[in-house]
C-alpha cells in the first residue's frame, strides 16, 4: 500500500483547490461549488468562527441538514483543529442539549431559528 500524500483531508481539500480551482467538489439538490470557492468558504466560515471563539480542541456540534453549509461548517472546524459533531437535525431540543452537556460541547451550530429554540430550552433547564 502507499503511503497517503496528506495527513488531514483538509490538507487534501486545499491542495485540490490550488490545483483545480474550477473542477466541482460538490453537487448536490442544486447546490454546487467548486474546490476554489469550496476553500475560500471554508475559510471565510472558519474566519467567523474564530471570531465567535473556537479555539483548537473544542467540541461543536453541527447540527444541520445534510448539504453544503453542513460541509463547509464541518470542513471549517477542522481547519482551527477543533473536533466536529454531526448531530441528526430531527431530533429534539432536549436531546441535542443533553448530548451537548455529556460531550462538554462549547458550541452548537444550527439554522437560526433552532438557535433559538435551543436558546429557550437550554435556559429552562
Amino acid at each position: 500500500m502507499k503511503p497517503m500524500k496528506y495527513s488531514t483531508i483538509i490538507e487534501a481539500l486545499f491542495d485540490r483547490a490550488d490545483t483545480f480551482p474550477d473542477h466541482l467538489a460538490y453537487s448536490a439538490e442544486g447546490d454546487e461549488i467548486t474546490y476554489g470557492r469550496l476553500k475560500r468558504e471554508v475559510l471565510h466560515t472558519a474566519t467567523h468562527l474564530i471570531a465567535k471563539g473556537l479555539k483548537q480542541g473544542d467540541r461543536c456540534m453541527i447540527v444541520l441538514p445534510t448539504g453544503l453549509d453542513a460541509i463547509t461548517i464541518l470542513y471549517a472546524v477542522q481547519v482551527l483543529r477543533a473536533i466536529s459533531l454531526m448531530i441528526d437535525p430531527n431530533l429534539p431540543d432536549e436531546l441535542i442539549l443533553k448530548r451537548s452537556r455529556i460531550i462538554d460541547c462549547r458550541f452548537i451550530v444550527s439554522l437560526k431559528n433552532r438557535q433559538d429554540d435551543l436558546r429557550r430550552n437550554a435556559q429552562s433547564t
